[in-house]
């Protein structure tokens, strides 16, 4: 079994991208309860940069080799919905 590179480079870079975030919380929280919530847009920002990581990744494995693309999914049971 073999792993990508850029499987396990993404993967790096989203731990330390989420420890670098989960530290920067912390500290901006400096011991009080009612810090505020992150903003959407910095939420939206974040899927994005993951998807972008995430997915050459994982086309990049066995597994992404070795899928069926989109669109030719055929109907095994038309009987069926």
């Amino acid at each position: 079994m073999r792993t990508s590179i850029a499987a396990v480079a993404a993967a790096a870079l989203l731990l330390l991208a989420t420890a670098l975030a989960c530290a920067t919380r912390l500290r901006a929280r400096d011991g009080r309860a009612d810090a505020a919530p992150p903003r959407v847009w910095a939420i939206v920002a974040a899927s994005v940069v993951v998807a972008a990581l995430v997915t050459p990744a994982l086309a990049a494995t066995d597994a992404g080799r070795s899928a069926v693309p989109h669109g030719e999914h055929g109907i095994l049971d038309p009987g069926h919905h």
